[in-house]
């Protein structure tokens, strides 16, 4: 399998893209520092 990169998806309700680091702090607050959500990313 080849991998093509992160695609850009937008529907009317959902934009799927790659994060930038302007993203990082809204990750952070909404998931990234929940050991729960975290425990199996390597």
């Amino acid at each position: 399998m080849e991998h093509k990169g992160t695609k850009h998806l937008e529907t009317e309700h959902l934009i799927l893209r790659r994060f930038t680091l302007e993203d990082a702090e809204a990750m952070y607050e909404n998931w990234a520092h929940d050991d729960e959500v975290t425990k199996f990313l390597s």
